[in-house]
């Protein structure tokens, strides 16, 4: 095979592989595909209880740029660190950020959460849903497969 013709052929592969991956995705580690008293929740899940106007709170957990360009309706951005770790120091420093956010103080320990981010390597939201479980939320849902998976079902984001 001619060098062009390989040079050819690596260039292809390289843009199949860019389109095809989610932002940010390459070379990332994937998140767990479960957490420790956390429940999993789908898009059409997620979508059907938005339809049904079924009471819970959405927490964005992308940072503010993320957000702002695009989120599931009714969501409320509590921007999470993005360090790759589930660890103890990494849920309690998420435990103390999302103290911070007022809209959290007035949700009763009993209510249902929805955690989100960008995909299924974006640790912010795994971090969160635990974090929130350490906060005494009880009824923890986290949406694994994130706002990527969102609009590739074509759903809604404002």
């Amino acid at each position: 095979m001619s060098t062009n013709r390989c040079a050819w052929l690596f260039i292809m592969l390289s843009l199949f592989l860019l389109l095809t991956t989610p932002a940010g995705a390459a070379g990332t580690k994937e998140t767990p595909k479960s957490l420790p008293g956390i429940n999993i929740i789908d898009s059409a899940t997620l979508k059907n209880w938005l339809d049904q106007g079924e009471d819970f709170y959405l927490l964005d957990a992308r940072k503010a740029s993320d957000y702002e360009s695009g989120y599931i309706p009714g969501a409320e951005n509590c921007i999470v660190p993005s360090d790759i770790s589930i660890e103890a120091a990494a849920i309690d420093k998420t435990v103390a950020v999302l103290k911070k956010y007022e809209s959290l103080r007035d949700i009763e320990k009993s209510d249902k959460i929805v955690a989100y981010c960008n995909s299924v390597t974006c640790w912010r939201s795994p971090k969160a849903s635990l974090a929130l479980v350490k906060m005494g939320f009880s009824n923890v849902f986290w949406l694994r497969e994130g706002i990527y998976t969102w609009k590739k079902n074509g759903f809604p984001v404002e």
